[in-house]
């Protein structure tokens, strides 16, 4: 599932491709990736349609595309969620399940460009909202705090409050938005930090070590395009190279890169983790 650094790419590729651009027309391949209720009448305005965009943001792993009239489309990528830009000659380079389509140009001058909306295995959509207080209220309002965003007080505060294992912990995205299972790992390794330590005993000087990885990780991961473990690619279909840094996930068994002891993977909450019992403790 993409995460922060994922999501955040993808944001940046489309702000400088689509903020600007008139939403000439939609196209509607399958109404069910679409949530909440909308009347087919409406639901051409409810995508954007004759709206100018204006600003597509992000909060953890969550995306929005808004227009100049307040309209707003927010997205979850789920697992397989995608978006493509393509030009309008263009043969497309994924031609299955494609689900919306929205066609992109000046107002006057006719189309630049498509912009699809993809996701092979729907656990992704989209939401239709009636303007930027409803997004951020009602809909991220219920999400913590940006990785990228949150002081150490505030997290310190948090993590205080649960006795769930910091790894479970930090892939809440009540608690901390934007991080998954990925960058847990990397950062609790960075950190020297093992993943079933309790949150409520982690003190605040390794709260304040932990969040200064976590975001230096997120941040060298955004500049590398993410992390490309399968299927993940931008909006101009490249892969994400981060990857190739990752020091415990994704490679059990293998030696520690600081002391060279075998890398431990385990089931922590759910979710397979990735660390080292010699540098965590």
């Amino acid at each position: 599932m993409p995460e922060l650094p994922e999501v955040e790419h993808i944001r940046r590729t489309l702000s400088a491709k689509i903020v600007g651009s008139w939403v000439l027309r939609t196209r509607v391949e399958r109404d069910d990736v679409i949530r909440g209720e909308i009347g087919v009448r409406d639901r051409g305005r409810a995508l954007l349609r004759d709206g100018r965009i204006s600003d597509v943001r992000r909060h953890g792993k969550r995306l929005a595309i808004l227009v100049q009239d307040g309209r707003v489309l927010e997205f979850g990528l789920g697992m397989t969620g995608q978006f493509l830009l393509e030009s309008p000659g263009g043969v497309p380079a994924e031609r299955n399940h494609r689900h919306v389509i929205w066609y992109l140009g000046d107002r006057c001058g006719g189309m630049k460009q498509r912009l699809v909306w993809r996701d092979p295995r729907r656990f992704g959509g989209l939401t239709p909202l009636g303007d930027p207080e409803t997004l951020n209220k009602a809909c991220w309002g219920v999400l913590g705090p940006d990785a990228l965003e949150i002081d150490e007080e505030t997290l310190f505060d948090r993590l205080k409050k649960t006795q769930r294992a910091l790894k479970t912990a930090l892939l809440d995205q009540r608690l901390l938005a934007g991080v998954g299972n990925i960058y847990a790992d990397e950062a609790l390794h960075a950190a020297g930090i093992a993943p079933e330590r309790r949150s409520h005993e982690v003190s605040r000087c390794e709260v304040g070590g932990l969040l200064k990885h976590v975001k230096r990780i997120l941040r060298e991961a955004v500049e590398l395009g993410g992390s490309t473990i399968r299927d993940h690619k931008d909006p101009l279909l490249q892969s994400g190279a981060y990857q190739g840094r990752h020091a415990v996930y994704g490679r059990p068994g293998e030696p520690c890169q600081r002391c060279a002891n075998v890398i431990r993977s385990n089931v922590v909450g759910g979710r397979t983790t990735h660390w080292c019992e010699a540098c965590q403790i």
